[in-house]
């Protein structure tokens, strides 16, 4: 007679067909000397059994009405016998999970999240009635329709059960050891939240997510905390109950995520693939891991199609949770019906059974859905882009029955209105790489860098300080120093709070997230590309719209000309926060290695710059530093500031607006304050005319640097290097390699 039971710790590759790969792995885990939880798989062969016992007998038909009959149909008593064995040897709550073979856990397709699983059952008729529920979910309508898609037979189909002791989670944690949104291997990604893991594996809060460099060590590189509104914690009558979470830290603490990684690259090693771990940490910091599989793999190339923001207006940011674009009419997603066609569905959550009903879709936008969640995986399969907008989410209601673009080609993506447009892109392996050195201007690491960036001829990117204090901070940094300093009261002290929990104070949140964001960077940027922070550079009205920026900031008349860049940066009040964006910097640097340098911004003098070199040396920062050239006293002290600085940026709209003095913000002006203008052309023919004698680069954009080149010659075009953004490369690339190209044929 065909074993029923076995015993999870003992299970090896060979019992893979008796009891799934939900079970097997628990028996790889513990040879692997990982923490897992005790208990019994019941076989194949009990499912078997119960096929027989309810007269079933599947085929691509009748699956249907197999789930019914397996579901009506009582245990036998061979399986009963087993369940009552296994009741008498896990006293406590008993976990009930399925374990296909075999289907499941396979890297092309993974089945996440199909199949049942019921946690803490504390009666044998709960625990029986569960293991029917297992066995007929092998053919829920879900699930069928998965293998429709997948071309897989689901007459194959074969149910084991999990039988363990219900681990009482303080947090749990789903990671994949191959980020899943840039699909880089040497980043992990960490998803976490407290209490127990159907809260992110469901996506039903917004998680902590945590990036992860691997090699040499595990080192933390980012952490973006999320609000995690609910935790699922156990019944006393049995089962889960979701209930309001009040912790507002971080679910997992440093040390424990470090000991998760290190443990999860032993299973990647072990495995020789990327995998995909899932894990429970108890109230007395155990990690106890849950399961393990192939992660699966999504080919990581560059998109076919970027977005041209062109007059579009941003509606809404967030994450990006399955990459790529698109663009169509905004419809709000009903589960009676599928997504028609060419639109843009937005939802308030998507659990796997929805999934189905998307894939018609252009672009999904959702509150809140972790990358590593089940319906996140079931999305990257099916190719819909799919952006997580938090908050954001009823500002972007109210734009249904419009046009709207979707850009998930970054691990931070945006949705835009009617302006914007997706624009065909080639693939990595056919983009022009013209011989003209140049520089990205981007926030987040994008899709397909990995393939592009190491043959491109681009020699680095560039962060902007703005876009961190926008995206990661949302809190002014005096705020953040008043906070340490005990010199905020009330609301405001609360609302400060709860950004910083889980760091040691404001100060180290504020230089964190620098180091964080520059560290992520560095990591999809090939070694000898340098990745440069451009300091912070916004005016006091942007300020004023941060946490406490009331507080710290005075209205100006004119902001676009008032204290900001350099001036800023080096003035008394403010000079802590260069402080901390040059110890982020440092920090990244300590942390992930590789190369940076330092941009400052709006610079009126060369004093200015002194300053920024004597913190730098402060802080123990020896990096490159380079300036923006935004106003007419940079490009006529160029030869001086020459001497303090190793490269030159020209920040076009700024000097536009300078040179022109047209405030660019000023509707009644701004035609005045165009870039190309003959005026701003010339103060840039001047530029390079005074630097002649320098050895030292400049960059400017790249719908200058034709014109440009042409202006100069080949006297000063030397000196010229281009920067330009991600979704703007092949346009350019392709204009820059057509220009060496005919300025070659003339030479001949």
């Amino acid at each position: 007679m065909d074993t029923l039971l076995f015993s999870l710790q003992s299970l090896t590759a060979g019992d893979l067909p008796n009891v799934g790969a939900k079970s097997a792995c628990i028996g790889e885990l513990h040879r692997l000397g990982l923490a897992t939880p005790a208990g019994y798989a019941l076989g194949t062969a009990a499912f078997a059994r119960h096929l027989d016992q309810a007269g079933v007998r599947v085929e691509p038909g009748s699956a249907t009405h197999a789930r019914r009959r397996i579901l009506e149909t009582p245990l036998c008593d061979e399986i009963g016998a087993a369940l009552t064995e296994v009741a008498r040897k896990l006293p406590g709550g008993i976990a009930v999970r399925s374990s296909l073979f075999p289907f499941e856990d396979d890297p092309r397709h993974s089945c996440a999240g199909l199949f049942e699983s019921h946690l803490n059952l504390t009666t044998p008729r709960a625990v029986s009635d569960a293991v029917r529920s297992c066995f007929a979910s092998a053919f829920s309508p879900e699930a069928l329709a998965y293998y429709d898609r997948h071309g897989l037979d689901v007459s194959r189909a074969r149910m084991a059960v999990s039988l363990q002791e219900t681990v009482l989670a303080e947090a749990s944690a789903t990671v994949f050891s191959r980020d899943p949104i840039t699909m880089n291997p040497d980043v992990m990604h960490i998803d976490a939240a407290h209490g127990f893991g159907g809260v992110t594996n469901s996506g039903l809060v917004e998680s902590d997510s945590c990036l992860v460099a691997k090699q040499p060590d595990p080192r933390i590189i980012a952490r973006r905390k999320g609000l995690k509104l609910k935790r699922l914690r156990v019944d006393d009558a049995g089962g889960l109950v979701l209930v309001p979470n009040t912790a507002i830290g971080f679910a997992i603490d440093d040390a424990v995520l470090l000991r998760i990684a290190a443990d999860v690259q032993r299973c990647e090693a072990a495995r020789g693939c990327a995998v995909d771990v899932e894990l429970a940490v108890t109230r007395d910091g155990e990690v106890v891991y849950l399961q393990l599989r192939a992660q699966a793999q999504i080919a990581s190339v560059a998109p076919t199609a970027a977005v041209d923001v062109g007059a579009g207006i941003l509606v809404a940011d967030g994450t990006s949770v399955a990459f790529g674009v698109g663009a169509g009419r905004l419809t709000e997603y009903s589960r009676s019906t599928r997504a028609a066609a060419g639109t843009v569905v937005i939802a308030e959550e998507v659990a796997v059974a929805d999934v189905p009903k998307l894939g018609a879709a252009s672009a999904l936008v959702v509150r809140h859905l972790p990358p590593t969640s089940h319906p996140a995986i079931h999305l990257r399969e099916v190719g819909v882009p799919t952006l997580a907008v938090g908050s954001h989410l009823s500002t972007v209601v109210e734009l249904c029955g419009q046009n709207v673009t979707v850009d998930c080609s970054q691990e931070q993506g945006a949705l835009y209105d009617s302006g914007a447009r997706v624009v065909p892109q080639l693939s990595s392996g056919r983009l022009p790489v013209p011989e003209v050195e140049m520089c990205l201007i981007a926030s987040y690491p994008s899709v397909g860098w990995l393939d592009f960036l190491p043959s491109s001829s681009i020699d680095g990117v560039h962060v902007r300080g703005e876009s961190i204090i926008y995206d990661d901070v949302r809190v002014h940094p005096l705020a953040l120093v008043a906070y340490d300093e005990h010199q905020l009261d009330g609301q405001m002290r609360a609302l400060v709070e709860r950004k910083v929990a889980g760091y040691p104070g404001g100060q180290s949140f504020y230089v964190a997230k620098f180091a964080e964001r520059l560290g992520t960077m560095r990591c999809s940027v090939p070694s000898h590309q340098a990745v440069t922070l451009r300091l912070s550079d916004l005016q006091a009205s942007d300020y004023r719209q941060l946490v406490g920026g009331a507080l710290f900031e005075s209205e100006e008349n004119n902001p676009m000309l008032g204290l900001r860049g350099a001036a800023r940066l080096i003035h008394r009040r403010f000079i802590l926060q260069l402080r901390l964006e040059l110890e982020g910097v440092r920090r990244a640097r300590e942390s992930v290695g590789g190369a940076y340098q330092v941009l400052v911004p709006m610079v009126r003098d060369r004093a200015e710059l002194a300053v920024v070199r004597e913190v730098m040396g402060e802080v123990g920062l020896d990096v490159p530093l380079g300036t923006m050239v935004e106003t007419v006293a940079a490009v006529l002290q160029a030869q001086e500031l020459a001497e303090l600085v190793d490269f030159f940026v020209v920040g076009p709209a700024d000097l536009a607006q300078a040179v022109n003095s047209a405030d660019r913000d000023h509707n009644e002006v701004q035609q005045y304050a165009d870039p190309r203008n003959l005026a701003t052309m010339r103060a840039m023919e001047l530029l390079l005319d005074r630097l002649e004698a320098s050895d030292k680069s400049v960059y400017v954009p790249a719908s200058h640097y034709v014109e440009l080149r042409e202006r100069c010659g080949d006297r000063l075009s030397h000196k010229l290097r281009v920067f330009t953004w991600p979704d703007r490369y092949l346009a350019v690339a392709t204009q820059l390699e057509a220009e060496c190209g005919r300025r070659e044929r003339a030479a001949v």
